[in-house]
């Protein structure tokens, strides 16, 4: 998957300033430190992934792009389930739904053109197959740290609707 371009970098520390201030940035910049301290190999617990294809995305993603997004999955899920489990609550995880150019969410039609986004109505993550090769060549954010830190954003938004 390669390291995260300079260019890439910036525009994504600048996306991350723009809409989310300095603590936006603090939070990046720790998820940032967090994967290179794991070298790449973010290790983590299971993950739920479907595709429209079926139960495995074969065929519809990379094999490493499936296997690196299902890794950082499966460490936001154990993170967020010792996060709750240390609140009183019980996480419940979410799952990552890959597609090509179309399919239907519990929100409604998915599109490629409206990148990942999360629904609450079924709780699941969508991501086009050919997000993060337009996010590398486009938008010139390529490399393991822009696909984390794009799984870890839907998650999020999983995390606020819990």
């Amino acid at each position: 998957m390669g390291g995260f371009g300079g260019g890439g970098l910036g525009l994504i520390f600048s996306l991350v300033a723009s809409r989310f201030g300095i603590v936006g940035m603090i939070i990046l910049a720790l998820g940032y430190c967090a994967l290179q301290s794991f070298g790449g190999d973010l290790g983590g617990g299971q993950s739920a992934t479907q595709s429209t294809g079926g139960g495995s995305a074969s065929g519809i993603i990379d094999p490493t792009t499936e296997r690196f997004t299902n890794k950082v999955l499966g460490s936001t899920e154990d993170t967020w389930t010792k996060l709750f489990a240390a609140s009183g609550s019980q996480y419940e995880p979410t799952v990552l739904h890959y597609y090509r150019a179309g399919t239907q969410s519990g929100c409604g039609a998915a599109q490629s053109a409206m990148g990942p986004f999360y629904c609450p109505t079924d709780k699941k993550i969508y991501l086009d197959s050919s997000f993060f090769q337009e996010l590398s060549q486009r938008f010139q954010a390529p490399g393991d740290f822009a696909m984390a830190y794009v799984i870890a954003h839907e998650v999020g938004h999983h995390v606020q609707d819990l």
